[in-house]
């Protein structure tokens, strides 16, 4: 079940980069205004998960008190968020 994988303890996943980001498909599309400000000469959008990498190690850098809280799942039109 995909749930139990991504629903592991937040403090786990965020100190493991590479475990963290093994939640991601290979292929991908994530977009955010953000990826323009962290990864210079982007479009604000990757399509792979070693793209996605650097991303979010800039990110978990920048806040290293993050933690996430599963509330639900959101479906899309074209996929899933956790929020």
């Amino acid at each position: 079940m995909i749930w139990r994988r991504v629903l592991v303890p937040a403090s786990t996943t965020l100190r493991d980069l590479e475990r963290f980001i093994s939640h991601y498909a290979e292929t991908l599309h994530y977009c955010s205004p953000l990826f323009l400000e962290r990864i210079p000469g982007s479009d604000g959008v990757t399509r792979d998960r070693a793209t996605l990498s650097p991303y979010v190690q800039i990110g978990l850098s920048k806040n290293p008190a993050l933690q996430f809280a599963f509330r639900e799942v959101l479906l899309g039109a074209h996929g899933v968020a956790l929020y």
